[in-house]
């Protein structure tokens, strides 16, 4: 699969990862999926504080789960997991990983109309195998699209957010995935959601004569929504050594 300009294949899924609640087993047993992260640095994965934010039963833990080099799959625990000090809908958490696709924070916010592209794993497969347990079929997602405003979203949860708008679907389980400039590893933003825009199709109508009466009709239009460069930038934890992200890279 090619990406942006390059013309290798690359395997993404070591640095771009499916988030799940795992048991603490050996092997571990998934229980639920939460979305998606990805490796910015050695050791340290950034994904959406909502997908990880909740309180897990005893015995239970987050992990992500990465390609073996042999067919299979390992979790990798994530610990230390922490909400971005600044109140951000973004968290950092400790894997035992490194990156090798060279993904890096973009150094400025990107202009309208910028064509950026991402990869997670949206819409994935819930079942339960005959002899017990759950199983999930990943549905790993290259999409792509443009930047068509930068705007304030306001968000039930997180107040007014500083996003992206991009003209490409963000199904249910990309929260969390790199929104990456193509041509590049530029990482521009992370992914958290979607606008739904509502718009009149047909106006209710009143016929006097019969009585009838005609609904309203809408349509709905979903556009992507990812968080704003600059509160990548600023992203803030102990993982970060209590430095923004973007000046704890440098360093």
């Amino acid at each position: 699969m090619e990406f942006g300009a390059h013309t290798d294949r690359i395997t993404v899924d070591q640095d771009i990862l499916p988030l799940f609640v795992v048991k603490s087993t050996d092997p571990a047993e998934l229980v639920s999926f939460a979305g998606t992260g990805f490796l910015i640095a050695p050791r340290i994965l950034v994904t959406c504080w909502h997908c990880v934010k909740n309180m897990l039963p005893e015995g239970c833990r987050y992990a992500a789960v990465r390609s073996n080099g042999a067919g299979g799959h390992q979790a990798l625990h994530l610990a230390h997991i922490e909400q971005d000090k600044q109140g951000s809908d973004l968290a950092t958490a400790h894997i035992e990983a490194s990156p090798t696709l060279g993904l890096k924070v973009a150094e400025g916010d990107v202009a309208v109309g910028t064509d950026v592209f991402s990869y997670g794993y949206p819409l994935t497969d819930v079942g339960r195998r005959a002899a017990g347990g759950m199983q999930f079929t990943l549905h790993a997602r290259y999409l792509r699209g443009y930047v068509m405003r930068a705007f304030w979203y306001e968000h039930p949860q997180f107040g007014r957010v500083a996003s992206y708008e991009v003209d490409m679907q963000t199904p249910e389980g990309l929260s969390g995935a790199p929104l990456i400039r193509r041509g590049s590893w530029d990482v521009v933003g992370v992914v958290y959601g979607t606008n739904e825009v509502a718009s009149i199709a047909e106006f209710a109508r009143h016929d006097p004569e019969t009585d009838e009466r005609t609904p309203e009709l809408q349509r709905i239009v979903g556009f992507g929504l990812a968080h704003y460069t600059g509160t990548l930038h600023s992203l803030r934890t102990e993982a970060t050594r209590d430095l923004p992200l973007s000046q704890f890279l440098r360093s």
